[in-house]
């Protein structure tokens, strides 16, 4: 890795527009910059230009390639269509070290990716939310001994939404809760609310709604409001943004799975400390690195969200092997520790 300067130069790839409401990945960007301004890293961002154009990813390799000065790490999400695969490729080539956060790989695709460090020489690590598990978690605190459940899943592109629906399946096969219909949905909150209205009508003993990200839930909210039912309908959903917070509070929402918008700023800290000789590998053992997520409902959000949110006043330096080499490893939580801040 070059060192021909003092402060680690890290691009990273954003899925969304720069104006555009992408509540979720404006977390992790907003995060990822307190961290990189916390430890002098030059972070610079490379927005798309169009909605939900997966291969606007290669654009912004092309115009890393030319660059006269390149950055020492490229941070990305995962894309389906072998998109990152492709990145990954084309950064090999550039001898740019590439880090992926947030998203898993689509299972398809994961032969083809191997691992860290194994086919690609300069991907140098991959943290995500452990979508499985949380798929897992939301369905058992969805559920009771007469759970009779709906769910919307995202779009079949994305492995987020698979692996959550797959931790669902698991659920569901261990117990004896009624799963009446799994739907598709392209992530927003108008098709939450139409599917969610239409299966009300089809499914009269809906007792709970699982879906696979928060908009599809404000969404499924919103339905059920309308419906005017004599019966509470439990939902849950994914991803700790303010206004899921709002909803949580407002008990529009049973529960949300979350924290893992964190994952960003915490490939920053290992990134930081890697170009500094504190090569993350070397005290974590491992280049993949899960983070289990945690599930937040009104009665808990002081030790979950209200504290994750401490993540924006939180010194990064603070689980930086740079700035304590006592560490005896490196700090991976989507709650930032309760002594220093």
């Amino acid at each position: 890795m070059s060192h021909s300067t003092l402060a680690v130069n890290i691009a990273y790839l954003s899925p969304c527009k720069e104006d555009a409401a992408c509540t979720y990945w404006n977390e992790v960007q907003q995060l990822m910059e307190k961290a990189a301004k916390d430890l002098g890293v030059n972070l610079y961002t490379l927005y798309d230009s169009h909605d939900n154009n997966f291969r606007e990813q290669a654009d912004k390799v092309r115009y890393i390639k030319k660059l006269s000065v390149k950055p020492d790490f490229v941070i990305l999400t995962p894309l389906p269509s072998q998109v990152s695969l492709n990145t990954l490729k084309e950064l090999e080539a550039l001898k740019i070290h590439s880090f992926i956060i947030s998203g898993e790989i689509p299972p398809a695709e994961k032969m083809l990716y191997q691992k860290p460090q194994q086919k690609f020489k300069y991907w140098f690590g991959h943290m995500y939310g452990n979508n499985e598990a949380a798929g897992y978690l939301l369905a058992q605190r969805l559920a009771s001994e007469s759970s009779s459940m709906m769910a919307l899943a995202g779009s079949n592109m994305h492995s987020e939404s698979e692996n959550r629906v797959d931790g669902l399946k698991d659920y569901v096969a261990e117990t004896n809760i009624i799963l009446n219909q799994i739907v598709p949905t392209d992530w927003t909150e108008q098709q939450g609310y139409y599917k969610t209205s239409k299966l009300l009508n089809r499914y009269k003993d809906i007792n709970s709604i699982w879906t696979a990200g928060h908009r599809l839930a404000f969404g499924a909210s919103k339905a059920v409001l309308e419906a005017n039912l004599d019966k509470t309908i439990k939902i849950g959903t994914f991803n700790w943004t303010a206004d899921t917070l709002a909803e949580l509070k407002a008990k529009h929402i049973y529960v949300s799975i979350g924290g893992h918008s964190i994952t960003g700023a915490l490939a920053i800290v290992l990134l930081h400390d890697a170009y500094h000789r504190h090569d993350f590998i070397t005290f974590n053992g491992t280049r993949q690195i899960p983070v289990e997520l945690i599930a937040a409902t009104v009665d808990n959000l002081d030790d979950t969200i209200l504290r994750y949110k401490t993540w924006f006043t939180f010194n990064f330096k603070n689980i930086s092997k740079v700035y304590n080499p006592s560490m005896s490893t490196h700090y991976i939580n989507v709650l930032p520790p309760r002594a220093a801040n």
